[in-house]
């Protein structure tokens, strides 16, 4: 619940996230969806919202931003949250 209400540490696990390579990314799995099971749908949705860019969030400079790969990410995270379907 913590990721929910504390921005930075949000930030902090998405960046964590973004850097895996696929590979690694898959192992991680497992335990995400284990740390994400307790959650009830309205916290899974105000996860979904803050990785799909949704919550407010501090205006900040972007350069070179890979849609395909936030995209793939986003649809990740969906499955994550068993928010698939």
């Amino acid at each position: 619940m913590l990721l929910i209400h504390h921005r930075p540490l949000f930030d902090l696990l998405d960046d964590w996230l973004s850097g895996l390579d696929e590979t690694v990314f898959q192992e991680v799995v497992p335990l995400l969806r284990r740390s994400f099971a307790d959650f009830t749908q309205p916290e899974r949705q105000q996860v979904l919202a803050l990785a799909g860019g949704t919550a407010a969030r501090p205006t900040e400079t972007v350069a070179d931003i890979d849609l395909e790969r936030g995209l793939h990410s986003l649809a990740g995270l969906r499955e994550l949250l068993g928010m698939v379907g």
